[in-house]
């Protein structure tokens, strides 16, 4: 903020479409998400490295505080910026604290790819086709908080996507939702998030989201039976609501070979 003014850091146009006048807009989530620097720090002495830019009304850049790149982040009121990346929100914390998030960061996405077999991003285009999705009376959409896309269903309706395993391995499904998602009001109906979860058409758990884990992702695990992946290199994974319930939203599913 700047006064009344909201500003936003302005993160340019790489790996970014020419223009925003598309056929499809669902293709916007075809392209690759870019790493918002952090910005290492004094937060109690803004001013000594947020500085005006000369010449320009209510623009300003920080000096080279952004990481990882030592980038300087130029910031412009949020109604003047179209057609390119941007973020309003900032991770800001000193050498120190940045330095501990980037190990734990770095070493929990090294471990997470040692144990994964497959992966889908629900609600983006590419990914779903890539896994052969298929549908019901279900939904999609994309949450700002999380920067995350997901997918639903409600009522009698399902999706499912086909995802790879090792047969010889005990495999898991590995699920990701948001943690304050509960009880489901929309277009003058009522669901609740209670849901079943199949390995080719058998049921390996049941599900009901209350709302009561913390704001953000959370992450959880369900043991697929060696039976259902024995002598196969796939599975259909689906998640299937029922009257008045809804599955989802869904946010990640991986098949791992072992829970973090």
């Amino acid at each position: 903020m700047y006064g009344p003014v909201v500003l936003a850091g302005a993160l340019g146009r790489e790996d970014f479409p020419e223009t925003d006048i598309l056929e499809d807009h669902l293709k916007l989530n075809n392209y690759p998400l870019i790493d918002v620097p952090s910005l290492v720090a004094d937060k109690e002495n803004l001013t000594d490295w947020i500085k005006p830019i000369e010449g320009e009304s209510l623009k300003f850049e920080t000096t080279e505080v952004g990481q990882p790149g030592n980038r300087k982040v130029t910031l412009i009121p949020f109604y003047d910026l179209h057609h390119q990346r941007y973020t309003l929100y900032w991770n800001l914390m000193d050498e120190d604290a940045y330095k501990t998030f980037v190990d734990k960061e770095k070493e929990e996405l090294e471990r997470l790819r040692a144990i994964t077999l497959d992966v889908v991003q629900p609600g983006e285009q590419q990914p779903e086709i890539e896994h052969g999705v298929r549908s019901s009376s279900s939904n999609t959409g994309y949450f700002n908080e999380v920067e995350r896309s997901w997918r639903d269903s409600r009522g009698e309706g399902f999706f499912s996507y086909q995802m790879q395993v090792e047969s010889e391995k005990q495999m898991y499904l590995q699920v990701t939702y948001f943690g304050r998602d509960k009880i489901l009001f929309t277009d003058g109906k009522v669901f609740e998030r209670e849901f079943g979860i199949f390995i080719d058409g058998q049921i390996i758990a049941t599900q009901k989201l209350e709302g009561n884990h913390a704001d953000g992702l959370f992450d959880m695990y369900y043991e697929i039976p060696l039976s259902l992946t024995m002598e196969k290199q796939k599975v259909e994974v689906e998640f299937q609501s029922g009257q008045g319930k809804a599955a989802g939203g869904v946010y990640g599913v991986r098949i791992v070979n072992s829970p973090m």
